[in-house]
């Protein structure tokens, strides 16, 4: 009897151990549970960037495929054009009129219904268009860029989001360059890089800055300020270093970058100052062209801003035409189509994001 009494004691306090054992287990797998939520918490920024990249890969891959299609159509052989290619070996060309760099797909990007273009918002870059109510729901389209797409049926013309993410045309490492940047520049972590946390790293960067660097400097911080507030949020930031990035590419890879819409608006500019279409642009004829340039911006001036622009015209025309021209190269009295469009690639590709509403005013009423 009294071992019967000894064996369910013994059960009773093995079924207690038990107890304490499984209630133990679950507060230690509580408290694993909640680091591993904390875990996630701090890490789910990063997998967002990451993914964030991964799509931009995949619209790189996509754009690529498109462009060398254009390339391949680019590059047949025109018996109306007169000269070759130019020593970096770039020859896309086009014998497009300049309307076809108004021509858009028939159907909206996002819903894939019909879209008319003169009532909705064709994008200047690529042939994407999108109707006002798709675009203000889809989801990616930043408010800036969304501001500015009422420009879309105007001479300035409208990037959609995709075209105007410069981006999309770095690779993963060079964005990831671009965050240790942006952390560098933004000094009290606010997520935004003011002018002056702007302007101060890039005195450190190149030790010192004329007035001619600094006045260059602010003006390419407004034109990356979208929404005009006075600071750079990171896809604005991500934009201008994208743009400085760029410009340590060739000039081939720059040419290979760009649209057929770029390439014949290009084009229809290069024609515009080849006056004889002899296939080349001279000093003369880039020299007349600016002029008329100057003259037709001096009309929309001010008396007495108009008179002093006159006292300056001369050299100001003398030093743009030789820049067009001769790219440097002072012997140089011409410049071919190809040479043309490799100077202006970067330019090009530098100007695809919207400009901020306030300096696009300001400068359309210069």
């Amino acid at each position: 009897m009294g071992n019967n009494n000894g064996g369910e004691s013994s059960g009773v306090h093995q079924y207690m151990d038990d107890g304490i054992i499984a209630d133990h287990l679950q507060r230690k797998i509580r408290v694993m549970g909640a680091l591993s939520h904390d875990c996630r918490a701090r890490v789910e920024e990063r997998t967002h960037i990451r993914e964030r990249l991964a799509e931009m890969k995949e619209e790189r891959r996509r754009i690529s495929v498109d462009l060398r299609g254009e390339i391949c159509a680019a590059e047949a052989p025109n018996p109306h054009m007169i000269g070759s290619s130019s020593a970096s070996g770039i020859t896309r060309d086009t014998d497009k009129s300049a309307v076809a760099a108004y021509d858009s797909d028939k159907i909206c990007a996002e819903c894939g219904k019909e879209a008319k273009r003169d009532q909705n918002y064709p994008c200047r870059i690529c042939t994407r268009i999108y109707h006002p109510a798709c675009l203000k729901i889809c989801g990616e389209c930043r408010h800036a860029d969304l501001k500015a797409a009422t420009r879309a049926l105007s001479n300035e013309g409208w990037s959609c989001f995709n075209c105007g993410n410069l981006s999309s045309l770095l690779t993963e490492d060079e964005i990831e360059q671009m965050i240790e940047t942006f952390d560098k520049f933004d000094k009290d972590n606010d997520n935004l890089v003011s002018w002056e946390e702007y302007r101060m790293a890039r005195v450190t960067d190149r030790r010192r800055m004329s007035e001619m660097e600094e006045m260059v400097t602010k003006l390419e911080f407004q034109m990356a300020d979208q929404n005009g507030d006075q600071c750079l949020d990171w896809w604005e930031f991500l934009n201008l270093a994208a743009q400085h990035q760029l410009g340590k590419r060739s000039e081939t890879e720059l040419v290979d970058l760009l649209t057929e819409k770029e390439v014949i608006r290009a084009k229809s500019v290069f024609n515009e100052l080849d006056k004889d279409r002899d296939g080349v642009v001279s000093g003369l004829e880039a020299r007349r062209a600016i002029r008329k340039w100057c003259s037709s911006i001096s009309k929309g001036l001010s008396p007495d801003a108009a008179a002093k622009m006159s006292t300056t015209i001369d050299s100001h025309v003398e030093v743009r035409a030789r820049m067009l021209v001769d790219g440097g190269d002072e012997e140089k009295d011409t410049i071919t189509w190809f040479d043309f469009l490799a100077q202006q690639a970067l330019h090009i590709l530098c100007s695809r994001p919207n400009m901020a509403p306030s300096l696009f005013d300001k400068l359309s009423h210069k």
